[in-house]
C-alpha cells in the first residue's frame, strides 16, 4: 500500500502534471466562482497556487542555484501575491452579484387613475433573478378577524406596451393567502395546424400572501416567451385571478398588439362562463378581435401603459 502511495505521489510531483494539474484547479475555482460558490472557489485558488509554489520551491534547480533563498522568496512573495489577488477576485465578483440581486428589487407599483400610488413590496427573495419577490409573511393583526371573505378585493393591472407584464394588487383591509393566476391566451396571427390562433401555452403561478393594501410585480408575461412575439401580432384571451380566502375568482378579458399597446377589462361575473368559449370561437377571432367583446365599451377598456 505504502509503495503504490509513494507511486502516486511521485508522479503527482512530476512538473507535466503539477504544471497541468495547478492549471485545471484553478480554471475549476473560476468556474465556482461565477458559480456563486466563492468558499470552493478559494479554496481551488489556493490549492493551485500552493502547488506549483511548492513545486518551484523544491525544484532541484532551485535548491542547488547560488541565489536559492533569493529565488525561494520570489516565489514565496508572488505566490502570496496571486493567492491574494485571487481572493480580491472572488470578493468583487461577491459584491458585484449583490449588487445585481439589490437592482433587481420590482419598481413601485404605478399609480392607477384617481388611486394612490402602492409601497413598495419587500424583497426577501432577492436572489431569484428571473421573477419578482415575494411578499414578507404577514403579522397576525387582530383588527382582521372581524373582516369577512366578501371584503377581499384583489385585480390585476397590466404595464408594457411591448409586451405586458403583470401586477397583482390587493385592494382591501385583509391580508390575501394562497393568491394564484392563470391564463388563456392566443396569437391571433399565428395559426396552428389546424388553422386556428394558437394557444401561447402560459403557465400561471401563485403568490403565498400578499398584504392589505399592497400589491407585487410586475410578473413579466408576453415578454418571458421565446421567441419573442414579433411587432404587430395581435393576442387575445384572458387572465383569471383567485385566492384562498377570496369569495369569487376574477377574470379579466386582454386585448394587445405587440408594440403598440392594448387593453383589458374586469368580466362581470354573470358573463365569467363565456370564458369558457375562447377557443371555440377563436376562428372569428383572427379576422375580427372584437367579434366576441364587441358589447365592451370602451371607457370600461383598461389601457395597457408602461
Amino acid at each position: 500500500m505504502w509503495k503504490a502511495l509513494g507511486w502516486i505521489l511521485e508522479k503527482l510531483w512530476r512538473w507535466d502534471t503539477v504544471g497541468v494539474g495547478s492549471t485545471l484547479l484553478f480554471g475549476f475555482g473560476v468556474g465556482a466562482m461565477y458559480g456563486n460558490d466563492y468558499t470552493i472557489a478559494g479554496l481551488l485558488y489556493i490549492v493551485s497556487v500552493g502547488w506549483l509554489a511548492a513545486k518551484l520551491i523544491a525544484w532541484e534547480e532551485t535548491t542547488r542555484h547560488e541565489h536559492r533563498n533569493a529565488i525561494i522568496t520570489f516565489v514565496v512573495v508572488l505566490g502570496l501575491l496571486v493567492a491574494g489577488l485571487s481572493l480580491l477576485w472572488i470578493r468583487h465578483q461577491a459584491t458585484t452579484h449583490e449588487r445585481e440581486v439589490a437592482e433587481s428589487k420590482p419598481k413601485p407599483l404605478p399609480q392607477p387613475p384617481e388611486k394612490e400610488v402602492p409601497k413598495e413590496v419587500p424583497n426577501p427573495d432577492a436572489a431569484n433573478k428571473t421573477k419578482p419577490p415575494r411578499p414578507t409573511p404577514p403579522k397576525k393583526d387582530q383588527s382582521e378577524k372581524s373582516q369577512t371573505v366578501s371584503e377581499l378585493d384583489l385585480s390585476i393591472i397590466l404595464v408594457k406596451k411591448e409586451g405586458f407584464a403583470l401586477w397583482v394588487k390587493n385592494n382591501s383591509d385583509v391580508t390575501a393567502t394562497d393568491i394564484y393566476y392563470w391564463f388563456g391566451i392566443v396569437d391571433l396571427d399565428q395559426p396552428n395546424e389546424k388553422g386556428v390562433p394558437k394557444s401561447l401555452g402560459l403557465v400561471g403561478d401563485k403568490l403565498s400572501w400578499l398584504h392589505k393594501k399592497d400589491g407585487v410585480g410586475p410578473y413579466s408575461v408576453i415578454g418571458s416567451i421565446r421567441p419573442p412575439l414579433p411587432n404587430g401580432h395581435r393576442i387575445f384571451g384572458f387572465i383569471g385571478l383567485n385566492c384562498f380566502n377570496c369569495s369569487n375568482k376574477k377574470v379579466y378579458w386582454v386585448y394587445q398588439v405587440i408594440g403598440v399597446g392594448g387593453w383589458y377589462y374586469e368580466i362581470p361575473e354573470k358573463d365569467k362562463t363565456d370564458v369558457n368559449r375562447l377557443f371555440e370561437i377563436s376562428y372569428h377571432l383572427k379576422s375580427d378581435p372584437d367579434y366576441f367583446v364587441s358589447k365592451i365599451p370602451l371607457s370600461a377598456r383598461q389601457p395597457i401603459d408602461d
